[in-house]
């Protein structure tokens, strides 16, 4: 097992003005004695670092500790042992695992921080038998469930390998796949048929304001019938307003705190992290490096700014009664042979056609947005463009259409 290191004894807290239950309060208090023994271990070895860190675990553990602040005085007033002195690694193992037991005990209890305490566990101590016990969990459930344990089992155990997993899930409906290198997520479905090995071609989807991101994988491999394609539908910032940790219950409090307060960040994020999902895909699914995009609503944003951006990655772009804001156009460089197909389609009774909710002298809806996207495409050297409104549709993602235009595309 490795060493609990400093910033994962942080990431660890708890937040301490929760209310707690008597049984709660009191297995807390016992996980805060060992890491308060363990401070008391590390001080006495001028481990500074090692004991600041544990203090402040077994503080946000049980308040009462260090009333006075007397050790506080005597850790922050010690000097840190040069750089190669004796640790504390045998001592610090014992100590995670011990804490480690508590928190199963905790987790048993079924409260609103049962996940987390399990998941603690598991970073203090990966054993098998408490990986195997969520990743039962995560086959038996359903997808939303078992895409937000598996997100979190990812962090808590990061050399785990959980490709097999998700490619049972994604064969049989959806699973959830982190990108490479990269803190974004996304749904991906396998197509039927589907044997590792071989090589296919993946079609990202991109959901609205709504965020239903589940909803778009499930609603676009329901219509992809027996075509042989990936579908993978990344869990972006960029198509919606505000952010909520129910909308996106596989990122951690600070960065959709942080997404909330910057919104030329939530394009980096989301453009990054969609070709880190597709490298993700590629290495563990056999999807090409070319992929198809169509983005619904908000999710035009990216789909317009990926290709924008990527064209020599696109293989066709369909934005769907989409939005245009305009990123991706600023580093845009000019495509070579016009770019790749962008296909776009919007609805003759979209309620968003002229006016954003219909708000007339409001925000300008997805016909003057889709006029602007298609001049900026046209100032870039984008030439392979085709608009066309739609008979009678209404606000909608399109997925039938879609599949459609993959199939001219691709005789």
């Amino acid at each position: 097992m490795k060493p609990v290191g400093i910033a994962l004894l942080l990431l660890l807290a708890v937040p301490a003005h929760a209310e707690y239950s008597k049984a709660e309060a009191k297995l807390r208090v016992r996980a805060a004695k060992v890491w308060s023994d363990y401070v008391l271990f590390c001080k006495g070895r001028s481990l500074k670092s090692e004991a600041l860190a544990s203090y402040a675990r077994a503080k946000d553990l049980n308040p009462a500790y260090d009333a006075d602040g007397k050790i506080k005085e005597q850790l922050d007033a010690l000097e840190q042992a040069p750089e190669g002195a004796a640790t504390a690694d045998v001592r610090k193992v014992k100590s995670g695992k011990d804490v480690a037991k508590v928190y199963d005990k905790l987790a048993k209890l079924k409260t609103e921080r049962s996940d987390r305490y399990r998941f603690d566990a598991i970073r203090l101590d990966p054993s098998k038998a408490r990986i195997g016990r969520v990743m039962q969990e995560i086959k038996k459930g359903k997808p939303d469930r078992a895409g937000t344990l598996l997100a979190q089992l990812r962090s808590a155990h990061p050399e785990g390998n959980y490709t097999a997993l998700v490619a049972d899930l994604a064969r049989r409906d959806v699973a959830m796949i982190q990108g490479k290198d990269h803190a974004i997520v996304g749904w991906i479905s396998l197509p039927k048929g589907w044997k590792k090995g071989k090589s296919y071609p993946v079609l990202v989807t991109v959901d609205g304001a709504g965020s239903n991101f589940l909803g778009a994988c499930r609603s676009s491999s329901r219509s992809r019938g027996k075509r042989p394609w990936i579908v993978l539908a990344p869990c972006t910032f960029v198509n919606t307003n505000a952010l909520t940790p129910k909308k996106y219950p596989w990122y951690d409090a600070d960065l959709i705190e942080r997404m909330n307060n910057d919104g030329a960040g939530r394009f980096k994020f989301d453009s990054e992290g969609l070709i880190a999902l597709i490298e993700t895909v590629k290495e563990q699914f056999g999807g090409e490096d070319r992929f198809a995009i169509t983005g619904f609503s908000g999710g035009g944003n990216l789909t317009y700014g990926i290709t924008l951006l990527h064209p020599e990655r696109v293989r066709f772009a369909m934005p769907a009664c989409a939005n245009f804001a305009g990123h991706g156009a600023a580093n845009a460089g000019t495509p070579k042979e016009g770019g790749p197909p962008i296909l776009i389609y919007t609805g003759e009774k979209d309620p968003h056609r002229t006016w954003t909710h219909g708000k007339e002298g409001g925000v300008p809806g997805i016909e003057p947005q889709t006029d602007r996207a298609v001049a900026v495409l046209k100032d870039k050297g984008f030439t392979n463009v085709k608009r066309q409104m739609l008979p009678g549709v209404k606000h909608s993602s399109l997925h039938a259409k879609v599949w459609e235009t993959a199939d001219d595309l691709a005789r």
